[in-house]
């Protein structure tokens, strides 16, 4: 089975509206090398935590990977848990938590050029 994912840390994203996730890759004791990681979300620390995400088992174990993940709405709170899973379908155990505060709706979109455009359109 593989190894637990280490050095899990979640920040808010620079828009405010994701989650910047990191954790060290790790190895698969079972020879068969790892396929992904799971990225885990819930709303309350112990509550039901569901996938979110799926991250490519790429990186060597001891390599860094960073990814970002949807969180949710302004002004809660989450927690996500990391999980790894080898190419023969076995998960290791999951991370501990980490939480983060959103503080954009994942849906803000800041004006862009377009409307800048419309505005000037008079």
């Amino acid at each position: 089975a593989p190894d637990t994912p280490s050095n899990f840390s979640v920040s808010n994203g620079a828009d405010f509206a994701f989650a910047d996730i990191q954790f060290t890759a790790s190895g698969d004791n079972g020879g068969s090398g790892i396929d992904y990681f799971n990225i885990y979300r819930a709303g309350t620390s112990n509550g039901n935590y569901q996938i979110v995400q799926e991250v490519s088992g790429a990186a060597k174990p001891g390599a860094p990977v960073l990814t970002s993940a949807g969180a949710g709405r302004q002004g809660n709170q989450y927690f996500w848990k990391v999980s790894a899973v080898d190419n023969a379908g076995n998960e290791s155990s999951l991370s501990g938590y980490e939480s983060a505060i959103i503080t954009k709706d994942v849906d803000y979109q800041p004006p862009g050029d377009d409307d800048r455009l419309d505005r000037e359109r008079v």
